[in-house]
């Protein structure tokens, strides 16, 4: 298998390869979401999409709202916010679906944060738009319409800084594993190549968590699956890989 350190040279960020079929995320203490402290006031007929602590004063909240994806950003624990709404076009952006939301959200002094909305899948195909703010929130404009570049069902993203990034997806039977990097904030995307091991059909990936906002360092899982004639079911290969050297658990 192709070592992950070799795609993502220095001085971008490196991500060692920890798939567990047990465990929970890889995710050291230090990346571990904050449980939300406070949340913005909002009419009884708005719908959280997502939110996430990013400080011990910091949070973000996204709600739709009458065909209006609107997101909060707050830094002094709720006392005061900041709201503006995502520019959205698409009647399918407009009755978007929680679980369909996919967000990299960044500490005010950290750079940009992104939203990804994808539609419900029709005919096998997932619409993807892709928004970003550079003012921590004041702001949001369309980075992409990544439609046609994504294949799959999105299952997560992360940026690491504003420059580079990561989508995840599952694609059943796939050949090539679906995950993503941009290098340019978002601008353009490229699947990244990794080798399936023998014996196994397809993976699945996760996307990356790094050990914190200041290190280059992170954790990507990826599932391996082969399908048996008897039960057709799922098997998880695990590996290691630090410096260059692998192990199988």
């Amino acid at each position: 298998m192709k070592k992950i350190s070799s795609t993502l040279t220095s001085p971008t960020p490196t991500i060692s390869q920890v798939p567990s079929p047990t465990a929970s995320p890889v995710a050291p203490p230090s990346s571990t979401p904050k449980q939300i402290a406070f949340a913005p006031h909002v009419e009884k007929n708005a719908t959280l999409l997502t939110s996430a602590m990013t400080g011990e004063t910091e949070g973000w909240f996204a709600y739709l709202n009458n065909d209006k994806i609107v997101i909060y950003h707050s830094e002094n624990n709720g006392n005061t916010w900041t709201h503006s709404s995502l520019p959205i076009n698409n009647d399918w952006e407009k009755a978007v679906h929680g679980q369909n939301v996919f967000a990299s959200w960044h500490p005010s002094q950290e750079g940009p944060s992104w939203i990804l909305l994808t539609s419900d899948p029709a005919a096998g195909q997932m619409l993807k738009t892709l928004y970003k703010t550079s003012d921590n929130g004041k702001t949001w404009t369309l980075q992409s319409d990544m439609s046609k570049t994504i294949d799959g069902y999105v299952t997560g993203m992360t940026f690491h800084n504003k420059s580079d990034g990561w989508i995840a997806a599952s694609y059943h039977s796939s050949v090539l594993i679906p995950l993503y990097r941009t290098k340019d904030g978002g601008k353009s995307w490229q699947i990244q190549t990794y080798s399936i091991p023998k014996g196994y059909k397809y993976g699945n990936p996760q996307a990356p968590v790094f050990e914190s906002i200041y290190s280059d360092r992170g954790t990507l899982k990826i599932e391996f699956f082969q399908t048996t004639r008897e039960k057709n079911s799922p098997t998880l290969l695990r590996m290691v890989e630090k410096s260059g050297q692998r192990k199988n658990k």
